[in-house]
């Protein structure tokens, strides 16, 4: 009995331990498309929580007037970034709305694309992409162990006792 509760602590701890690190690998870019916690942010973040919206940066050295960007979710549906926040001249933060995102519900899991492009004045076009990853909570997780551990301890015990 001690050896599978040792075995279950050890388990659940390195699963909380693994999914703490992904969630929130972050890097610095300098110049393109990638996605960020917030807006305002320049570190990168390709993973986030369904209760996370993400934001996408666009930077570059030109100056950027009306960027579009098209989002596409794990189930293949495009969606239209519907809000837009400039920030100097070459820095553009876009995402959805604080009621839209939420009511994507659980079809918000698994890895979306972006393509965000701009046609400038000169005629040249900037075209980029992102991509990033929609996690459960790791707290989910978490709670999913923990029950089947528990049923696991629970048959282990029948058996034992039946015996």
């Amino acid at each position: 009995m001690k050896k599978a509760v040792v075995l279950l602590s050890v388990l659940l701890m390195s699963m909380v331990v693994s999914n703490t690190g992904s969630a929130f690998a972050k890097n610095d870019k300098t110049d393109g498309v990638y996605t960020v916690l917030t807006q305002g942010s320049t570190d990168w973040v390709n993973v986030f929580t369904p209760t996370q919206k993400p934001w996408l940066l666009i930077k570059f050295d030109d100056t950027l007037t009306n960027p579009i960007s098209r989002w596409t979710d794990p189930l293949g549906d495009k969606f239209k970034s519907t809000e837009l926040v400039v920030s100097g001249k070459n820095k553009v933060w876009l995402s959805f709305t604080d009621d839209f995102w939420p009511g994507l519900g659980d079809d918000k899991i698994g890895k979306w694309n972006i393509r965000a492009f701009e046609k400038l004045d000169d005629g040249r076009s900037l075209i980029g992409t992102a991509h990033f990853t929609v996690i459960p909570e790791p707290i989910s997780s978490t709670l999913f162990l923990l029950g089947g551990g528990a049923l696991a301890i629970r048959v282990y015990r029948k058996r034992k006792q039946n015996a």
